[in-house]
Order: structure tokens, then sequence, then C-alpha cells
């Protein structure tokens, strides 16, 4: 099938992207890597006017860590998180990026992208959720912060409005003790992934967890928080037996036994890993 014919604009910079964006409305779609948007317009099933191409405006791009919050780059491509290393306890992020598709996904696709597209396997959700991330939208209106217990509404739909650019997302660092993880099981090589957790874990003076954060992928169309799991390790000690303990919560969040006893297994891998780090960490400080 070939796509209906669409009309297109590369944007110069981010505010003509939202000056075009607020003129054609619904009618115009950003466009980024195209990982997910490219197949739907094939199959049609989406079909704006307007492509707005923001793909190649560096002001969107990179990683920048900093005093607050993490921030990367809506159009900060997979492949150049996979590569990055400067924060042993947030691992999650290269480890998650790459086990995103194959080589030519991940250079094309990009991080904004993937959580705009709400796809019902885009692995940048569950790490958004565990996080207690946000995402930054701006529009020729202002800029608005959305959390991300508030962004992902169903499968292919997000709290955008059409007149609404993603230009960044910002992950908090916890504390000096903390840890993070990423666990996918793929159904077979190169297909989609069935189901993937991202996990956060950190610690208090102690060693006992004082927050979790515990992000899926694959039960629902869209990403969801395991609120069973992170209530269980709330003030939990790292141990194998805590961490089975609390894994078997996820047991409850699926709705046959196969994805119950396949998440566990995820959860509690990915839990026991952020413990290890967290608590290498801890011993380094």
């Amino acid at each position: 099938m070939y796509p209906r014919a669409v009309a297109y604009t590369r944007a110069r910079s981010v505010p003509e992207a939202l000056e075009t964006l607020a003129t054609y409305g619904p009618d115009a779609c950003p466009l980024a890597g195209g990982m997910s948007l490219v197949p739907w317009l094939k199959y049609r099933q989406r079909s704006p006017g307007l492509l707005v191409d923001v793909g190649r405006l560096a002001e969107l791009a990179g990683i920048e860590p900093g005093d607050g919050p993490l921030r990367i780059g809506a159009t900060t491509r997979h492949a150049d998180v996979a590569v990055w290393r400067d924060a042993v306890a947030l691992a999650l992020l290269p480890e998650l990026a790459a086990g995103i598709g194959d080589v030519q996904v991940r250079g094309m696709g990009t991080v904004g992208g993937g959580l705009a597209a709400v796809e019902p396997t885009g692995d940048w959700g569950g790490a958004l959720l565990a996080m207690r991330g946000s995402v930054v939208a701006r529009s020729v209106s202002g800029e608005r912060r959305i959390a991300s217990d508030d962004f992902f509404l169903d499968t292919y739909r997000s709290s955008l409005r059409p007149d609404e650019l993603l230009t960044e997302v910002l992950l908090p660092v916890p504390s000096e003790r903390f840890g993070t993880a990423a666990v996918k099981l793929d159904k077979r090589a190169a297909a989609a992934p069935l189901m993937s957790c991202a996990v956060r874990i950190d610690l208090d003076a102690t060693g006992s967890v004082r927050e979790a954060g515990v992000g899926c992928v694959g039960l629902a169309g869209y990403p969801v928080r395991l609120g069973e799991v992170e209530a269980a390790l709330r003030g939990a000690s790292c141990t194998p037996e805590a961490i089975g303990d609390a894994a078997a919560c996820a047991r409850d969040a699926a709705d046959d036994a196969f994805a119950g006893s396949v998440l566990t297994k995820l959860v509690r891998d990915a839990l026991g890993r952020a413990s290890e780090r967290a608590q290498r960490l801890e011993a380094v400080a």
C-alpha cells in the first residue's frame, strides 16, 4: 500500500516549526526519525496534510547532565544514547537504547519520537515512568511540562496537543545511592519485543529501598507503572528474597499466566541488576 499525497516542509528552527504547527493545526504532523510515522503513512493509519521535519534541528539533540534533571533532546538518536557512558547509575539509558530495533532503526529513531508515538512496544515509555520523568512540550503560546503519569493516554495517543512539539525529556537523578536497569524479552530474533521493563531503585542511608520506579511495556497498549511492585519495595532490603517477593506482585498485573510469569522474571532480573548497581555505587561513595 502507498501513502496518500502529503506536503512536506523542513523547519529551520524550533520557532519556525511551532509557527507551522500552529498555522496548520491537526492537519500538520512533526517528523523526526520517521521510524513510527513512515510506516503509519504507508499503511494509511495516519494521513496528515503536512509533514514538518524537525529531525535535523541541532538545538533539539543531545544529552545534558547537570545539577538538575538529566536533559535529553527530543531528536537525540537511539544510537547516541546507546553509547552514552557518563553515569554508571543511569546505565538504564544505554542499556535500553542498545536493544531498540536494529542498527538502522537506532541510527534514525529518536527518543522524543519514540515517546510521542506511544506504540504498544515502545521502550522509552517504561523508562520515563520508572524514572518519574517528564517531557517538555512547546507551542507558540508557551511551554509546559507533562509528568510521565499524565503523558500516556492510550495506544498511539499522548497528551500532546496538535500545536505542540515535544522538545526534550527530563529525568530526575534521585541521589548518590540509586541504580537503574532495563530488561527486554523478544518474541524471536529481529522481531518487535513482546515485553520490557525499566526500573529504578533509590536507597536510603541504611541500604533499604527509599523509593522505587517500575515501568512496563507490553502489558497494555501503552506503557504502565507497576505500582504494587513499587509499594512492595519501599522500605525493603535489597536481598534476593525481598526482590523476588516484590517481583511476584507483577504477576497480578498480567491478563494470563504466561504473561504473568514472563513479567515476573523480567522485573526480578531488572531489580536485581539495579540493586547491584546501587550497592556498587554506594560502596564507591
